[in-house]
């Protein structure tokens, strides 16, 4: 049986503005830039300027259905939890939460942090138990993967009787995969209605 919020917007569709993208391009490395995001569904100019050591600002402008809209970003900083460097944040305009990512779902004017949009769910979370037991059989590439780790030089499957991580790890993924094929052999998908 499908999740009661099957029609709900996802989070995971959402164009969506991350502080990864900004380091990338070498932007907060910078005093003063002005350039163009590029998106999918549409393009953005950006004016990047900095207001002191922990505080720089990001001024969107782009045309959407209801005109012409611009406004600004903050994006402030936090010493990393060993003192080297600095953690970049984004200042959500609309609740002011430090965030990573801001998203802007189909329908909205604002890049906003997702909890600015509470109705507004992951995709994986439309799934029911038994659709992500059959969407692990995408994970024998990663059974795979771990099993070459284990095979690598040097790494042992048991230490003193006991089974390592990794290996504990492996035999994990290897239950959930015999149990998705149970589902299948089953006959019928559960995803089907």
């Amino acid at each position: 049986m499908r999740y009661f919020g099957a029609s709900l917007p996802t989070i995971d569709k959402s164009t969506t503005l991350s502080t990864t993208d900004l380091k990338r391009r070498g932007l907060l490395a910078l005093d003063f830039h002005i350039g163009v995001f590029n998106w999918r569904t549409f393009s953005a100019t950006y004016i990047f300027e900095i207001v002191d050591d922990n505080l720089k600002r990001i001024v969107l402008q782009y045309t959407d259905k209801d005109g012409f809209i611009s406004y600004a970003i903050d994006i402030v900083a936090t010493p990393t939890n060993l003192g080297h460097g600095k953690r970049w944040y984004f200042r959500c305009p609309a609740t002011g939460t430090r965030c990573l990512n801001l998203i802007k779902p189909i329908g909205s004017k604002y890049f906003l942090h997702r909890s600015a949009f509470p109705q507004m769910i992951y995709s994986k979370q439309k799934w029911s138990k038994a659709e992500r037991q059959v969407m692990g059989l995408t994970n024998l590439f990663e059974i795979e993967k771990l099993e070459e780790e284990q095979r690598r030089k040097y790494k042992k499957t048991h230490y003193r009787g006991k089974p390592t991580p990794l290996n504990r790890k492996i035999k994990k993924k290897y239950a959930k995969l015999e149990k998705a094929l149970e589902i299948l052999e089953g006959g019928a998908l559960p995803f089907q209605e």
